[in-house]
């Protein structure tokens, strides 16, 4: 389950400007510059002066004050979790929880044997992980991955089921089924932050590969995945070479397969 511990207030600045004045009666005010010099002088900045900046700003009924580029798309950034977030606790609240549920459908052959298949009907759960919850900072790795549902099916066991005769079948299609966003380009997607999103995300719908250099040259480096389900078949290309030369190291998948070619070189 997933629950919002705390409140939180949310400012989001793609520019902070700071205007602050003095009500001193011995020193003598100086004027305010409008906004608009304001932020061009800041924006003249060499050091940000290459970057596209879209800015708004509103009163808090809405009025605008200023705008630059306001009306132009732009690649949402990390910085757009804030506005979700801010809106999932003002719409369902802090104590909201999310529920994926397991359901099994067949006959049953006595008590303990089951002929059909079981279903996770994922809601937006975004903590079935090996994270700890509540948020603890180096913590993503604390429990294995499966352990939620390493935990639904011990459950479905406490029944007393010892074997199912069918298959387990995930839905996934509670909010439809876009799991890739406009934008992304095809070299985003064999990586954690391109991963699909869904109702049923299970470890982030990521897994991890670690790759180790083998112990004599000229042979495949081992790769690990974790955790370790028979999901792709994994190519290795990744050929052991000598201490000292350069490490370049590829991870290629086409949309929709489940081949990952690792490829490369490891010193």
């Amino acid at each position: 389950m997933m629950r919002f511990a705390g409140r939180c207030a949310v400012i989001v600045l793609s520019g902070m400007l700071c205007v602050s004045a003095s009500a001193k009666p011995h020193r003598k005010a100086h004027p305010v510059k409008p906004l608009k010099l304001q932020v061009a002088r800041l924006l003249a900045d060499p050091a940000v002066s290459r970057s596209h900046w879209g800015i708004a700003v509103t009163k808090m009924d809405g009025k605008p004050i200023y705008a630059l580029n306001a009306e132009q798309f732009f690649h949402p950034a990390s910085n757009a979790k804030l506005f979700t977030t801010a809106a999932a606790m003002a719409l369902l609240g802090p104590e909201a929880t999310v529920k994926t549920t397991a359901r099994i459908d067949g006959l049953f052959n006595g008590k303990e044997h089951i002929k059909g298949d079981v279903y996770l009907y994922g809601e937006g759960d975004a903590n079935l992980s090996g994270r700890t919850i509540p948020y603890a900072p180096d913590t993503s790795e604390a429990s294995p991955p499966l352990r939620d549902l390493d935990d639904m099916a011990a459950r479905i066991a406490s029944t007393g089921v010892k074997t199912v005769d069918g298959d387990v079948i995930g839905i996934g299609d509670h909010f439809g089924n876009e799991p890739y966003p406009q934008g992304w380009s095809v070299d985003d997607l064999p990586w954690g932050y391109g991963a699909p999103v869904s109702a049923l995300s299970v470890n982030d719908n990521q897994l991890k590969v670690t790759i180790t250099p083998a112990t004599e040259l000229s042979s495949r480096a081992s790769i690990e995945i974790i955790p370790a389900v028979p999901y792709y078949t994994v190519v290795n290309d990744v050929m052991t070479v000598s201490a000292g030369e350069p490490t370049s190291i590829a991870i290629d998948r086409m949309p929709g397969s489940k081949t990952l070619r690792v490829y490369g070189r490891m010193a």
